[in-house]
C-alpha cells in the first residue's frame, strides 16, 4: 500500500545512505540551474528587459492569473500566446519537478507546510466521494492541471499523484501532458482571437481594460469558489 499522508512519504524518502544525499541535492537544485541557464540564454539573446519582463509575467502567473497570462499574449509585443504557453508549461514542470523531489524541504517553508496539509485533506476528500478516481491517476491529474486556474494546479496535481502512490516521473509526465494541452489550447485560441481583431483594436486603451477586467473577474469567481468549498467543510 502506497504511502498516504506527506508525513509517511517524508519518512519513506528520508536519505540514508552518501548517493541518495547527494541525488537529493541534485534534485533540489536542478530546477534553478535550468532556470538560470535559460533566463542567462534569453538576457544574451533579447536583452535584460526580455528577462525582466519574463520574469515578471511568471510571478503573475505564479500569484494570480495561472494559465490566463497567456491571453497577455494577444497584445504583447515581445511575447506572443505560443511563448507565453512555454512558459507557463515550464513552470507548472519545474514546480511539479521541485515538489515531487523535495516534499520534506517544501513542507518545512513557512506557509506552505499547513497549504499541503489542506490539499492533502482535499485529495482525501475527492478520493472518499470519487472512489472511481483512484483507478484513473494519470488521466485525473493531467486534467487537474489542465484546467485555467490559479498558478497551483501543478502543486496539487503533484501532492494529489503522490498521496495516490503515482511513481515520481509519471506524475511529471501526467503534469506535462496536462499543462501543454491547457496552455497551448489557450495559446491558440488568444491566436485566433488576435488574427481576426485589427491591430489598431488589440492596441487600444479599451481593449486592454476589457480584457483586464475579464480576466480580474474570472480569477475572482474562482477564487470565490475555492474560499467558498474550503468554508463549507
Amino acid at each position: 500500500m502506497p504511502p498516504r499522508t506527506i508525513q509517511e512519504i517524508i519518512e519513506a524518502e528520508r536519505p540514508r545512505s552518501r548517493a541518495e544525499r547527494t541525488l537529493k541535492i541534485l534534485h533540489l537544485t536542478l530546477p534553478l540551474l535550468v532556470t538560470a541557464a535559460g533566463l542567462a540564454v534569453l538576457w544574451f539573446v533579447s536583452g535584460f528587459g526580455a528577462v525582466q519582463r519574463l520574469v515578471g509575467y511568471g510571478v503573475v502567473s505564479f500569484f494570480a492569473l495561472g494559465k490566463l497570462l497567456i491571453l497577455k499574449g494577444i497584445t504583447d509585443r515581445v511575447f506572443g500566446p505560443f511563448e507565453l504557453a512555454a512558459l507557463v508549461l515550464y513552470m507548472d514542470v519545474a514546480a511539479a519537478f521541485f515538489l515531487v523531489f523535495n516534499l520534506d524541504h517544501v513542507y518545512r517553508i513557512r506557509g506552505f507546510g499547513g497549504r499541503l496539509e489542506r490539499l492533502q485533506e482535499s485529495g482525501r476528500e475527492m478520493l472518499a466521494g470519487h472512489p472511481w478516481m483512484g483507478k484513473l491517476t494519470f488521466t485525473g491529474v493531467a486534467l487537474f492541471v489542465m484546467f485555467p486556474l490559479t498558478g497551483t494546479g501543478a502543486i496539487g496535481g503533484s501532492l494529489f499523484g503522490r498521496l495516490l502512490g503515482m511513481r515520481k516521473y509519471e506524475i511529471l509526465l501526467a503534469i506535462f501532458a496536462g499543462s501543454a494541452a491547457g496552455c497551448f489550447g489557450i495559446a491558440l485560441l488568444a491566436d485566433r482571437v488576435a488574427a481576426i481583431l485589427p491591430e489598431p483594436v488589440r492596441e487600444s486603451i479599451l481593449f486592454d481594460a476589457i480584457g483586464i477586467g475579464l480576466v480580474v473577474l474570472l480569477v475572482a469567481l474562482l477564487w470565490y469558489r475555492s474560499w467558498k468549498i474550503e468554508k463549507e467543510r
